[in-house]
């Protein structure tokens, strides 16, 4: 099963942040490794003096062939109960150039469903920021 299959997050039927039914555990987790080298980074902001987790934080693996971006995932943290995939911002980079603005513009993507509560609207130009800088690591 796939990853992406695997999370779900919780609705108010099912408060489980998985899959797995009552009667499962997972015995094994294979990751397959990718032929060819794909330059990833993780980056989290937080508040060390206040809390132990990030408050918001981008994984990125990007992959350039030709000058064009040939392979992209990016999955967001401390936005979901569960990890995020940044699905528009995927499709916003594939295909075209490894430039900041198409950076900028992905980040717009990623976030462009966002409905932050009252508290933690300061998350969305946060994760921008760094999913930005998290693009611009890997494209380096």
């Amino acid at each position: 099963m796939a990853l992406g299959d695997f999370m779900r997050a919780p609705t108010d039927d099912r408060r489980t942040e998985t899959c797995l039914a009552p009667d499962e555990l997972i015995t094994a987790v294979r990751l397959p490794s990718d032929p060819q080298p794909t330059p990833s980074v993780y980056l989290k902001a937080m508040d060390r003096k206040a809390w132990a987790f990030a408050l918001a934080g981008v994984a990125c693996a990007l992959r350039v062939s030709g000058g064009k971006i040939v392979h992209v995932r990016i999955v967001l943290s401390g936005v979901s109960p569960v990890p995020w995939r940044a699905s528009h911002a995927e499709r916003e980079l594939l295909g075209g150039e490894a430039a900041a603005d198409r950076f900028a513009r992905a980040a717009e993507a990623a976030l462009q469903d966002a409905r932050p509560l009252r508290h933690n609207a300061y998350k969305v130009p946060l994760q921008k920021a760094l999913i930005r800088k998290a693009l611009e690591a890997v494209a380096n």
